[in-house]
């Protein structure tokens, strides 16, 4: 990517007029540096493709060879109720895996009468923020192995597992494994109340149920059904936006095999665990399923094994990794900051290659790419065609957008060889559709950002992202307040008090108390260093450059360019030495008159 040219496609974008182009409320006045928490956590950045490329499709298989090599794993509710061996058997394993995959990062807990497993990976927000969740259920009917249901959801959570435990998300991310789904949705129907009941917010529950057997009738890019709630109260932004999100990850980064589907046109969507919670009020729950369930003939059989020749590991891997790259897509932004994409590719003479980004707010779009002859092409929602340019080496354009839903951009390589093309767009989102740009906040509530607790100047939003105690102004005690070091480019977590960054004689903890600035070595700019007027007595926040303080017809800036102090008058030396010299002339006339009297 080229800096220079992604730099001005955004501060064009900063200073577009319409309706919610990015960043457009957030005055300069009002905007913050930009807020890095530690270099370990993830904030600003985009991983989804590394999440993506990470899944092994091998190792989901050995998951799900793991669990169904003690068959089936039934419970029977009785009462009382009965576990199998099997049953017990792979809730142990599945708690034991999710710590040791995460190397201990993960905290698993049996929920519920029916013992789920619920495994916690922290966020570094505070557990207020939401969360994400993926899951899938480990009991199986009788006789039936269980395979594809449901080992492909477990091995699905496991896989995640593995990966996202490598990265420090703000988010708290749950990986689940039900029990007693085959009995009614049981398990999770607990978890469920349970969360409700703690007020535990979920962004988005990926419900994963059967996913080996596609339709090979359908399109490509239809084999995998990705099921979001369209029930009657339910808005775009909870979900039909992230089924096509998901869409978005499998066509950018993978195979393009997700189809976004409705409820409303599903005859299962009552019969697995998301709709546990759907009951239960979380509208955000969505079910990844094979298009192939009608030719499915291992269901519930004792043929549903890892190695029934008809299941399609390629299909899983590719949803697996759309799933933990939409997890990482919707945690890469950044406070201050618009949504930005970025991908490139190799094209051959008049060959094509199609993305996807998905837009929930009115907005403005910024694309910019670069490659010799590539035309870019972006299409609505509705396949109208919106803007369009061919670049000799680079170029951009700007157009707005109002409609909500997955836009389509198109490049085409025009010349007569082989060219690489590289892109970037840009735009505005507000993903849980409460009218706010994300850009304009983060995942707190919006008072964190008006609060001050501590007074030192940031936000307790602010105090959250940077690590600093937002009810102590002082967090790092180096008699520094947290905003001021913040603002001026300092450290608020490490006492760099006795540091001089500009090297103009003043450490950090003078500046502070001058009021000068410590990345500054003049901060009024009147060619004096800070740390010379301090140490003279004159005033580093105004220009007395051409002041004569100790009335020696020297100005300040004089008096330092020649080394002398400007409070001590050179006429002061001035005045002996004149007096000596005249003194010298008399007596030398002197002299002279006695030795002509002398003669004559």
């Amino acid at each position: 990517m080229k800096p220079l040219l992604l730099t001005s496609l955004m501060l064009v974008l900063l200073i577009a007029i319409p309706l919610q182009s990015p960043m457009m409320s957030v005055t300069d006045a009002e905007r913050p540096n930009r807020l890095i928490p530690s270099d370990d956590q993830i904030y600003g950045v985009d991983v989804s493709e590394d999440i993506y490329n990470a899944v092994s499709e091998q190792s989901y298989i050995d998951f799900i060879i793991e669990l169904t090599e003690n068959g089936s794993r039934w419970v029977n509710e009785g009462p009382p109720i009965v576990y199998s061996d099997a049953n017990i058997r792979a809730r142990d394993w599945i708690s034991q895996q999710l710590v040791q995959l995460s190397d201990g990062r993960i905290t698993v807990e049996l929920m519920g009468e029916h013992n789920s497993v619920v495994g916690r990976l922290p966020g570094w927000l505070e557990r207020s923020a939401p969360c994400l969740m993926i899951g899938g259920h480990y009991d199986s009917v009788p006789g039936a192995p269980g395979a594809n249901d449901d080992g492909t959801g477990v091995a699905a959570t496991l896989e995640l597992a593995r990966i996202l435990s490598e990265y420090e998300f703000p988010l708290d991310i749950y990986f689940c494994a039900w029990n007693s789904e085959e009995n009614g949705l049981i398990g999770s129907g607990e978890v469920a109340q349970i969360f409700a009941d703690e007020g535990i917010d979920i962004l988005m529950y990926y419900n994963v149920d059967m996913l080996l057997v596609q339709n090979p009738a359908v399109p490509v890019d239809e084999r995998v059904l990705m099921v979001y709630n369209s029930e009657s109260s339910t808005t775009y932004h909870n979900g039909r936006y992230w089924a096509e999100l998901a869409r978005m990850m499998s066509n950018n980064l993978g195979l393009n095999l997700i189809k976004p589907f409705s409820s409303s046109h599903f005859p299962f969507w009552m019969q697995s665990d998301h709709y546990s919670f759907i009951r239960e009020g979380y509208d955000r729950a969505m079910f990844a399923f094979e298009s192939g369930w009608s030719i499915d003939d291992a269901y519930h059989q004792p043929t549903d094994t890892w190695d029934n020749p008809m299941y399609n590991y390629t299909l899983a891997k590719d949803t697996v990794g759309t799933i933990g790259a939409s997890m990482a897509f919707t945690m890469a932004n950044a406070y201050g900051e618009p949504t930005e994409i970025y991908y490139n590719c190799t094209l051959e003479p008049s060959a094509t290659r199609s993305y996807y980004f998905v837009l929930t707010i009115e907005t403005d779009i910024g694309v910019e790419w670069f490659g010799s002859d590539i035309a870019a092409s972006l299409y609505a929602p509705n396949g109208s065609l919106m803007e369009t340019g061919v670049a000799i080496e680079d170029d951009l354009f700007i157009t707005h957008a109002t409609q909500n839903g997955l836009y389509t951009l198109v490049m085409e390589n025009t010349g007569g060889q082989n060219t690489f093309c590289e892109f970037n767009v840009g735009y505005n989102t507000d993903i849980d559709g409460d009218g706010m740009v994300d850009s304009e906040g983060y995942w707190f509530d919006q008072i964190q950002w008006e609060l001050d607790n501590d007074g030192d100047g940031l936000s307790n939003a602010q105090e959250m992202l940077i690590g600093t105690d937002r009810w102590n102004a002082d967090s790092d005690g180096d008699g520094m307040r947290d905003g001021w070091e913040h603002d001026n480019g300092l450290n608020p977590l490490v006492d760099d008090s006795s540091e001089d960054p500009d090297l103009d004689g003043l450490a950090n903890i003078f500046e502070y108390g001058n009021g000068t600035l410590p990345h500054n070595n003049d901060t009024d700019a009147d060619l004096l260093p800070d740390g010379w007027e301090t140490d003279h007595g004159l005033n580093p926040l105004v220009d007395d450059a051409n002041l004569d303080p100790d009335g020696d017809f020297r100005t300040n800036l004089q008096e330092y360019q020649m080394g002398s102090d400007p409070n001590i008058s050179d006429l002061d030396l001035v005045t002996p030495i004149a007096l000596f010299g005249t003194t010298t002339v008399l007596v030398v006339l002197g002299g002279i008159l006695v030795k002509k009297r002398r003669s004559s």
